[in-house]
């Protein structure tokens, strides 16, 4: 009930209390729901200027992706698929969002396949925190070898 009155009150411009800009979009917000995050809590309850500060910038963040990030932070759901998810995941990973992040790991998880098991391993390889995919990936790629060289990702390697 509480997210919902929240994203109610987003909805109508109430209660607004900070902008978050990302590639010159602006994004009102509640403080206390940027905070639930620990990159939000820490830049806007310390000594950065944005604690004091109505507007926040976000430098190499894609909008779309910070947009499916915020709508998770006021209802709790979000809908990644295969054009969006490396980019949420970065998005979900700059902002150390473990939630957003355990989501995109599972939307590759269920996706993967000997098509694209070398990208998901470079990918997981960019993020150390990915280690279930990399060995994922990492299976999917032995086992299916043939299939896997035949792909882009190992042509152009």
């Amino acid at each position: 009930k509480l997210l919902a009155e929240l994203a109610s009150q987003r909805q109508n411009g109430e209660f607004l209390d900070v902008v978050v800009e990302v590639e010159g979009i602006e994004f009102p917000c509640h403080r206390a729901v940027l905070a639930s995050t620990p990159y939000f809590k820490t830049m806007l309850s310390s000594n950065f200027a944005e604690s004091s500060s109505n507007v926040v910038h976000l430098h190499e963040t894609d909008s779309s992706s910070f947009s499916k990030i915020l709508e998770f932070l006021y209802t709790g759901e979000i809908s990644i698929s295969k054009d969006d998810v490396q980019d949420v995941l970065q998005t979900a990973h700059m902002l150390q969002f473990d939630k957003i992040l355990q989501y995109c790991q599972k939307f590759i998880q269920d996706n993967l396949c000997p098509n694209n098991c070398l990208g998901v391993l470079r990918l997981a390889d960019m993020y150390g925190d990915l280690s279930d995919l990399k060995k994922s990936a990492r299976t999917m790629a032995v086992s299916n070898f043939s299939e896997a060289t035949q792909d882009e990702e190992f042509l152009s390697l």
